[in-house]
């Protein structure tokens, strides 16, 4: 789900009374849809402070063309070795790689199949259904099983996991070797 940091106000002109109840958010395929990942974001370098450190420098690796889940930086080595996440807002981050903070943040957090190393599949709708219990649950149309999957109740906000954790297990993708001649991340240190 694209986090662009938009605040969403309304003019003192067009305020409501707080005695008329705000209607519960309508959702919208886009909603659920991924960001657009730029070359740009997938290379942003860890901060000049992170070079400062003579026992544990990142490093840049090679990364395929169009691998958005593979990370440009890492440093440490074996057990302690971490992944650079220049994704995230602000700074970026550092997760540890051998306990899969790399790989649930990179794929719950950002929507990246581990697999086939590319953005899942945003649904192809949304809409508000009843269940069995009488409560409203809105549900995606996945472009993979053609299923609606339930992702949250009515007025609740829709966590982006709840369909990242749908699209792991059902989008699959056609995995095949790439050749390293497009790698991305090949300069090292902190003036490359």
């Amino acid at each position: 789900m694209c986090n662009n940091n938009e605040q969403h106000t309304s003019s003192p002109a067009t305020e409501k009374p707080e005695s008329v109840p705000t209607p519960a958010r309508v959702f919208t395929a886009a909603d659920l849809a991924p960001c657009r990942i730029t070359r740009e974001q997938l290379t942003r370098r860890p901060p000049s402070s992170d070079f400062e450190d003579a026992d544990n420098l990142p490093r840049s690796q090679n990364v395929v063309e169009g691998d958005y889940y593979t990370p440009v930086w890492v440093r440490g080595f074996v057990d302690t070795r971490e992944g650079w996440c220049s994704l995230c807002e602000e700074d970026g981050q550092w997760l540890r790689m051998k306990n899969s903070d790399y790989w649930y943040h990179r794929q719950f957090h950002h929507g990246i199949s581990s697999q086939g190393k590319v953005q899942f599949l945003p649904p192809l709708g949304v809409r508000l259904q009843d269940t069995p219990t009488q409560t409203s649950v809105l549900a995606g149309h996945c472009p993979a099983c053609a299923q609606w999957v339930p992702l949250a109740t009515r007025g609740n906000e829709v966590p982006a996991n709840v369909w990242f954790r749908h699209a792991a297990d059902c989008h699959k993708y056609n995995i095949s070797v790439v050749s390293t001649a497009n790698a991305v991340g090949q300069n090292e240190g902190p003036d490359a």
